[in-house]
């Protein structure tokens, strides 16, 4: 977790992350679409999806 809304958004900018959550501001969403390889997903208030990641294979094990 990064809670600055900044460090968040540099991290994934520069390749760390690969999906964050990010502020439903218009002009955030206007930004990130322009960038290449970004898809901005936009959910209701009333929806809730949970991304689950195996840490048990590379490269997200913790033997690299």
């Amino acid at each position: 977790m990064i809670p600055s809304d900044s460090d968040r958004e540099l991290a994934f900018n520069s390749g760390e992350l690969d999906i964050i959550a990010s502020k439903r501001e218009q002009r955030w969403v206007e930004r990130a679409r322009k960038r290449s390889r970004t898809n901005v997903d936009i959910f209701r208030p009333d929806e809730f999806r949970t991304l689950f990641i195996n840490r048990t294979i590379k490269p997200l094990d913790s033997s690299s």
